[in-house]
Parts: C-alpha cells; sequence; structure tokens
C-alpha cells in the first residue's frame, strides 16, 4: 500500500466508534486483497461506502481491484470518484494515467501523469511511466529526460534504466544505451529483459559472442522468456547457425504457440533451408495469428518468388506495403519481383520507394541502376556509377556482383564486390564436421555444381569439357538444382557425366553432405554469383577442394572470405614457407632496388640458390621428376577457361630438406527482432 493511503486511514477522531469500526473494516478488506480474494474484499469496501460513502481508502482499493480484475471502465469511476474527494491525491492520477496509457489513450495518460508529477514532484514512478508515454508518442528526447528524472529520484529503479536503454537505442546512442542496459542489471541481476534487449544491442553491433552470451544468461534466469529464444534464433542464424536457430525458435513458439513474430522468423529460415512446404507453413501461421504482420506477409512474398510463383509473390508484397507504407524491405523484395517479371518500369519505382525510405539500403544501389540498364534509362548513370565506385572502395554493401560487372570496368573492383558479397551473404558454415581426407584412389573425383544442365550458354560452352576428361584418370558427376527441361542439351548432359544427380529437391546441406558421402575430391561451382546459384554448399564445404569457374563474377580462389581455397599438401606448404623465408632474408627491399644499377638485373648466386630450392622444377611435368601438374592430360585446354586440378603432392630436390610431417588441413529477411519495449509500472 502506498505511503499516501496510510495517511488517508487515520482517523479523524480517536473516540468515534463507528470510524474505528469502519477501520477495522477496511483493514480486513485489505487482508482479504492481498490473499487474493478480491471479491469478498470488494464486497467488504462496497459495504464501508454504504455506510460511509467518502471513505476514500475503500474507493482506492476498489479502483485496484477493478484494474486487476481487467475491469479498467470499472476503475476509471472509482478514480474518478477518489480525485472529485480528494483533488491533492497524487496516486489517483497516476493510476487513472496508466490505464488510460493501456487504452492507448496517450495524450490523456500523459496529462494524467504531470498532474500526478504537479501534485508530487518526487514521484519517481510518474516519470518513469511518462517516459514510457513520451516513447509511444516518438518524442523521445522528452522520453530520456523524464528518465533521467525517475533516475535522479530513485537511482536504484532498475526498470527507469532499462526503458531508458530502450529510447537511447532508438536514438542510435548506441554505448548509452548499453551502458543503461547495464545499469539495470547492476540493480536487478536477475533481469532477465534487461539481458535479451541488451543483446539485442550487441547484436547489431556485431559483438556476436557477447550477444549470445547475454541471450543465454537471460534463458537462465528465466527458461520460459519467449522473446529471448527468438532473439537467440534470430542471432544464430545471421550467423548461419541455421540448425541452432531452428532449435531456438522452436522452443519460443513450445512456450508461446501463438508468438506470431517466431512463426515468421521460422518460415524465414525454412525458407533458406528450402524447405518449402514447412516454410510456408510457419509463414501462413504467422499471419493467421496477427493478419496485419507486414512482415509475414513480405517474407511469403520472397518464399513464393524463390519458386517463381510471381504473380503470388506480388500479390504479398503489395499487401506488406500497403500495411507498412514505410517498409523499405517490402518495396525492395517487391522490386526484385517485378525485375523477374520484366516490368522494368515498375520495379524501377519501387526500388525508388526503398531508396527515399532507406537509402544505404544493402546492395540497393546497384540493383536499381541494374533494372535502368534493361530499359536503356541513362539518368543519373554517372552519378550512380560514382557512388558504386566510392562504395566499393569504402567496403561498403552497395550492389551484388553481377551488375558490377556491366557497370564498371575495373576488374579490382569486381573482386571487390564480390569478397563483399561472399562475406555478407555465404560465409564459412560450420554446421557440418571438418573433412577428413579421402583415401587415395586411381581416380579423382570431380563434382560440378549448377542450374543450368539443359539449353543455357553454360551447359554450351561447357559440354565439350565434360565429355573430354580422361575417364582412365577422372570420375565426373553431376549435380544439377536447375530446370530439368528435357532438351537436347539436357540429354547430352545426362550421357557426358559418369553420375547426373537432379537435387533440386533438396537442401544445402544435404547437397553438401551428398557430395561428402560420395567423396567428391574437387567440387567445381559453375554458377558463381548469378541468380541461381546454390554457395551455401560451398560455404559447408562439399569437398577438400573447391573451385569457382570463371563463368561469371566471383572471388579467386584464396580470397579470405569465401571457401572456394585450394588446399595445399604438406610439402606444398613446407615449400612456401622456405621460399618465404628465403625471400624474406635474401631479398630485402634496399637490396632489390639496388640491383637497379646492376647492368645484368639480376644476381646469379640468388637464382643459384632458388633452383636449388626447387624453383625451376616449377616448370618440369612431374613424370620427368618436376611439379607441373600435366595440364594436357587432365582436361583438354579451353581458352579462357580455368581448368580444375587435384593440388598434387611435389617432388622435392635434394636442398629442399623435407621437415616433420604434421596432419594435413582440409580444406530473405526475417522479421526485426526489437528489443522489449518500455514497460510502465502498475
Amino acid at each position: 500500500m502506498s505511503p499516501w493511503i496510510f495517511k488517508l486511514l487515520k482517523p479523524k477522531a480517536a473516540n468515534n466508534s463507528g470510524l474505528i469500526d469502519l477501520g477495522t473494516k477496511f483493514e480486513q478488506a485489505r487482508a482479504l486483497d492481498q490473499q487474493g480474494q478480491l471479491a469478498e474484499a470488494a464486497a467488504i469496501c462496497r459495504g464501508i461506502l454504504e455506510l460511509q460513502p467518502d471513505h476514500c481508502e475503500s474507493l482506492v482499493l476498489l479502483a485496484d481491484i477493478a484494474t486487476r480484475s481487467a475491469d479498467p471502465e470499472q476503475a476509471m469511476e472509482w478514480y474518478a470518484k477518489v480525485i472529485d474527494l480528494k483533488p491533492g491525491y497524487a496516486p489517483a492520477y497516476y493510476k487513472r494515467a496508466n490505464l488510460l496509457r493501456d487504452r492507448g489513450q496517450m495524450e490523456a495518460a500523459l496529462a494524467g501523469y504531470d498532474q500526478a508529477i504537479a501534485l508530487d514532484p518526487g514521484y519517481a514512478n510518474a516519470f518513469c511511466n511518462r517516459g514510457v508515454v513520451l516513447g509511444r508518442l516518438n518524442r523521445l528526447d522528452e522520453a530520456w529526460v523524464s528518465y533521467n528524472q525517475a533516475i535522479a529520484l530513485n537511482p536504484n529503479d532498475a526498470l527507469a534504466y532499462y526503458n531508458r536503454g530502450v529510447v537511447l537505442r532508438e536514438l542510435e546512442r548506441t554505448e548509452e544505451a548499453l551502458a543503461s542496459y547495464n545499469q539495470a542489471i547492476a540493480v536487478r541481476p536477475d533481469y532477465a529483459e534487461a539481458y535479451c534487449n541488451r543483446g539485442i544491442l550487441l547484436q547489431e553491433l556485431k559483438l556476436w559472442d557477447a550477444a549470445l552470451a547475454s541471450y543465454n544468461q537471460s534463458i537462465r534466469i528465466n527458461a520460459g522468456f519467449s522473446q529471448a529464444y527468438l532473439s537467440r534464433g534470430t542471432l544464430l542464424r545471421e550467423r548461419k547457425q541455421r540448425d541452432a536457430a531452428l532449435a531456438s525458435y522452436d522452443q519460443a513458439i513450445e512456450i508461446n504457440p501463438d508468438y506470431a513474430d517466431a512463426h515468421c522468423n521460422r518460415g524465414v529460415l525454412l525458407t533458406e533451408l528450402r524447405q518449402w512446404d514447412a516454410a510456408l507453413t510457419s509463414l501462413d501461421r504467422a499471419i493467421s495469428l496477427k493478419p496485419d504482420f507486414a512482415e509475414a506477409f513480405c517474407n511469403r512474398g520472397v518464399l513464393f518468388a524463390q519458386l517463381m510463383r510471381k504473380d503470388a509473390a506480388l500479390v504479398n508484397f503489395d499487401r506488406a506495403v500497403a500495411l507498412k507504407p514505410d517498409y523499405a524491405d517490402a518495396f525492395y523484395s517487391r522490386a526484385d519481383a517485378l525485375l523477374l517479371m520484366k516490368q522494368y518500369v515498375a520495379a524501377i519505382a519501387s526500388y525508388d520507394e526503398a531508396l527515399i525510405l532507406k537509402p544505404e539500403f544493402r546492395f540497393l544501389l546497384g540493383m536499381r541502376r541494374h533494372a535502368k540498364m534493361h530499359i536503356c534509362d541513362w539518368s543519373d548513370l554517372e552519378s550512380d556509377v560514382e557512388r558504386l565506385t566510392a562504395g566499393l572502395e569504402a567496403d561498403a554493401m552497395v550492389s551484388p556482383p553481377f551488375p558490377i560487372l556491366a557497370l564498371l570496368d575495373s576488374a579490382p573492383l569486381h573482386h571487390k564486390s564480390a569478397q563483399i558479397w561472399a562475406r555478407e551473404e555465404h560465409p564459412v558454415d560450420h554446421a557440418l564436421p571438418a573433412l577428413l581426407k579421402h583415401p587415395s584412389r586411381d581416380k579423382i573425383r570431380i563434382g560440378y555444381f549448377s542450374a543450368d544442365f539443359y539449353d543455357h550458354p553454360v551447359a554450351a560452352l561447357m559440354a565439350e569439357t565434360f565429355e573430354a576428361h580422361d575417364r582412365s584418370r577422372y570420375e565426373v558427376t553431376a549435380f544439377s538444382f536447375g530446370l530439368d527441361a528435357q532438351d537436347d542439351m539436357r540429354r547430352r548432359m545426362e550421357r557426358a557425366f559418369d553420375r547426373f544427380i537432379d537435387v533440386r529437391g533438396k537442401s544445402d546441406q544435404d547437397i553438401a553432405l551428398l557430395a561428402r558421402s560420395l567423396r567428391i575430391d574437387i567440387a567445381v561451382d559453375l554458377g558463381g554469383y548469378t541468380g541461381s546459384s546454390r554457395t551455401r554448399i560451398f560455404a559447408l564445404r562439399a569437398a577438400p577442394i573447391q573451385v569457382r569457374l570463371r563463368v561469371g563474377p566471383g572471388p579467386p580462389p584464396n580470397a579470405e572470405e569465401d571457401a572456394m581455397e585450394l588446399v595445399l599438401t604438406d610439402d606444398q606448404e613446407f615449400f612456401r614457407d622456405t621460399t618465404r623465408k628465403f625471400l624474406g632474408s635474401e631479398c630485402p627491399l634496399p637490396k632489390v632496388r639496388e640491383l637497379r644499377g646492376n647492368d645484368a638485373g639480376f644476381e646469379p648466386d640468388f637464382w643459384r640458390q632458388g633452383a636449388e630450392l626447387g624453383w625451376t622444377s616449377l616448370l618440369v611435368p612431374e613424370e620427368f621428376g618436376g611439379w607441373e601438374r600435366e595440364r594436357q592430360r587432365a582436361v583438354r585446354p579451353r581458352p579462357r577457361r580455368r581448368r580444375v586440378r587435384r593440388a598434387r603432392r611435389p617432388r622435392p630436390t635434394a636442398a629442399l630438406q623435407r621437415g616433420r610431417r604434421r596432419p594435413g588441413a582440409l580444406g530473405q529477411r526475417a522479421a526485426a527482432v526489437r528489443g522489449a519495449s518500455g514497460p510502465g509500472r502498475g
């Protein structure tokens, strides 16, 4: 009971037996209320009011009981009577303002909190709840001031620190928001909601491990806190730990089966896993629970677009932007669908909407310019190219790699765009265990992965290459995840391989596991970063050696961000390291400059030592004791195409002493998860 009520309970006269009797009855009512016997407590209070209609203590308790009994209209009437009888009683204004806030009458609630504060300037709870209302009115700076006043009056108010963190995050004052959540946790170490919101903030800062630890602590404190499971699932999905993410979403739904956000995000994840039916079921469930759920409509549109159900996709995107006119993601995805439908003018208009709403949207600038190029719209071309160039040089996500090929005549920028795309969209995925070395075999097994094994330029260009493999040395397998056209080229493709496998219905992880089970030695990606590529197969590590054929843009095989590195043998690594040390000690920069003045331009002793280390043997075929990789025997040479080879074990010269051997190493958008809205006190 608040201190103001204690003051009201003070009897007017010690010798007034009637008042003393009413006081005893009220104490009985309050005791019953505390025991949860609300109906009995209310009955006693009504009896008191029949004897003394202006008994404020009973009116206040009846109002509190009505509030907890989900009868706000009755509670409002009781508080109105209290205010009529006691105009200076601040808690009545405060509690009525809480009811108005819960009914969405924010301006009236704000006026009520102001009245309570005017009557009692030290009313910390009123300042805190006033901040909640100001936040919902989007008056964020004023909300921040109100929370500061609450904290100044009560430095141990964990809720005020928590709510202030919510507002500071909305104001993009990240460090201050993090500090405020930490203060809330310091005051209240078991504050599960604060740990969860802190995790969301740390996730936005890309402090992945700290964010995950914060979510896990939230769950340890409150194992039934569904939002913490949802937020953790979103982090795990972003880090490409999809199985763990799915388990976390499922836990959120198990706790709260009607959690629309969890069903939506689960649908997004299942879409990424290409589990189409399960994904659609989750998104449909989210929409049934929340018919105005714009994010769910947008994500369902993305699903339909991937299934090439373009009209259905467009219907869902249109519904999303109708529900949420400032939804940049939906305008962007809608534009992508219109681009597939070759409705270029409408696609450009939708990209423009997204650009207005969110100028720095991921990869938007390049896609918008790509759409304009389809209809020879040269407006702003020069400025777009300048912005794309500046963005790539700044390591920004301004375009997918494919449009950059036609827009910028710069191989380094082509490479840069592919690096950014690989880093952001397809980082190495550790969902599967590390590969073990394959046992030695007579034949090297090569797997070609493509969506284009039909009447398509990739198939036409590569058909003779597939047919030309030396089958005494190579076993070739096709992994087809594209159109089953059954045309002449498709039939030729099926004959060209030792094994032709249609994997359209399989997930990326299932395809990677299949390649592993077939002991594929070299996995060749024919799609690059084109529309039908399945890059995650390679991020999951389908084979010890993975190569991207340069049909389209893509980083070189040793790109740090990609999974396409060529894994060296122990002897090759030893050769590389020995050569690197030799060059570091024998070829310092001053010596190189000195050679400029040498008529010969080189130092014979240096190259003699290099020959002793085995450099010249790189030019000699392996059957003659050198390291050359027998190019003519692997695949017939074709112009402008990278040929695929297994990294062979080199044969060192006498001068290259073998060190101790060591084991060789083998090498859509979710509904935004926001921090829990700042709650107010009752």
